[in-house]
């Protein structure tokens, strides 16, 4: 049984959802400290280029990191 809570289904906990959970929040931590310091530190430097490109690399890291779950909960299930 899925129990809607705000837009985000949840569903049942099974070990390979929980410990694909706890690599994201791991992740999600490393990225915080390498990419999210990078985009402080240009912000308080000043320079817009650098916020930007900082800023841009943050966002790839997470999207990076989304599709490496993503595909990991996916691997095997067929598409039907």
């Amino acid at each position: 049984m899925r129990k809607a809570v705000g837009a985000l289904r949840v569903g049942v906990a099974t070990p390979r959802r929980c410990l694909a959970l706890v690599w994201a929040i791991e992740v999600a931590k490393q990225i915080v400290a390498d990419q999210g310091y990078e985009l402080v530190r240009a912000a308080r430097d000043g320079f817009e280029n650098d916020v930007r490109v900082a800023g841009d690399a943050l966002g790839q890291a997470i999207t990076n990191a989304m599709m490496e779950v993503f595909d990991g909960l996916t691997e095997g299930v067929s598409d039907e």
